[in-house]
């Protein structure tokens, strides 16, 4: 990486990634085990096992998909272009965005109905929507990070 690339990154480690599936396993067979007996047997509260039992299950499966397909986002922007790397432990990809496929380079302030204003950076896309940073508490922080994309871009903010 030169010095004129700027790298954003959203990386799932293994061990993260292990903790979620242990979680959502968890979540998924614990209440069943533990209500064996209402799910055995046949009467009229038995519905109502079965219903906490899938609910579980489906809370405990989302968390387990999220553990095995949740993606690893790596944006490396640089005088090329945008280049956005996609991984997870089933896929791979990447996708680049030339610099004629770029709009402007914002800082935005974001008001909250609680709490104090943040500010984030958009890098405008054509035809679609913006690349959005994450959000930041004072506006040196998005201002300092919009600067530096503008030059790995070869850009004015």
């Amino acid at each position: 990486m030169s010095e004129t690339t700027v790298e954003l990154a959203n990386v799932h480690s293994t061990a993260k990634r292990m903790v979620l599936g242990v979680i959502g396993l968890g979540v998924a067979v614990f209440p069943i085990w533990d209500l064996w007996p209402g799910f055995a047997s046949l009467s009229l509260v038995s519905p109502v096992f079965w219903i906490i039992g899938l609910g579980a299950a489906g809370i405990g499966m989302a968390l387990l998909a999220a553990a095995i397909f949740g993606p690893s986002v790596v944006l490396r922007i640089g005088p090329e272009g945008i280049v956005l790397h996609h991984e997870s432990p089933l896929r791979r990809s990447a996708n680049r965005l030339p610099p004629e496929a770029l709009g402007p380079i914002r800082v935005e302030r974001h008001e909250w109905s609680e709490g104090p204003a943040t500010w984030r950076v958009t890098v405008g896309l054509k035809g679609s929507k913006p690349l959005v940073s994450e959000d930041f508490r004072d506006p040196a922080g998005a201002e300092q990070l919009a600067a530096r994309l503008a030059s790995a871009l070869g850009r004015s903010v």
